[in-house]
């Protein structure tokens, strides 16, 4: 709450954005995926929000790097317990 600033309850934000099921494209070009890009509220320290784009799952994860060492290893560990379950099924 330093400078006067709104505390919002929580420090962890999972959140998943409905997209497109249908394939999108612009001046013919085909989209293959539509990032989401996520922001930390205050009082936050990791935001990752996952966006349907066609048949894709498309995640972005962003942290305060004050407060979480390696967000790389956190994307890595989504993709490696998605590859798992594409296996199980």
């Amino acid at each position: 709450m330093a400078g006067g600033k709104r505390l919002i309850p929580g420090n962890l934000t999972l959140s998943n954005v409905p997209g497109p099921a249908e394939p999108r494209s612009y001046a013919g070009f085909a989209q293959l995926h539509n990032y989401p890009v996520p922001i930390i509220g205050s009082g936050r320290f990791l935001n990752i929000t996952s966006r349907r784009s066609g048949d894709n799952l498309d995640m972005g994860v962003i942290a305060d790097a004050e407060k979480v060492a390696d967000v790389g290893r956190i994307a890595r560990l989504f993709v490696a317990a998605l590859d798992e379950l594409e296996h199980l099924a």
